[in-house]
């Protein structure tokens, strides 16, 4: 219960944090496509093995995680402005 309420109460101030927010936007970004050139190098330039496959599913996880933080972002600044 205690880690929720902290949980809650750092979204509240991200979402009231316009800097901050966009911040973690520009960050999740960066990763994301970061994360989807190495799947696009590993999948070209690596061969097809069982660490191939393994680094595209790290590359999958770690962009899939970037794009819904971006998302996140995205959807709290909608919030931010109308509350505002």
């Amino acid at each position: 219960m205690r880690q929720f309420l902290a949980a809650r109460k750092k979204v509240t101030l991200l979402i009231q944090d316009d800097k901050q927010r966009l911040m973690h936007y520009a960050v999740s970004t960066v990763i994301f496509f970061i994360s989807y050139g190495m799947l696009y190098w590993c999948a070209t330039h690596i061969a097809p093995s069982l660490q191939q496959e393994l680094i595209l599913l790290a590359c999958l996880i770690i962009g899939g995680i970037a794009f819904f933080w971006a998302m996140m972002m995205q959807v709290f600044f909608i919030l931010s402005r109308l509350s505002k």
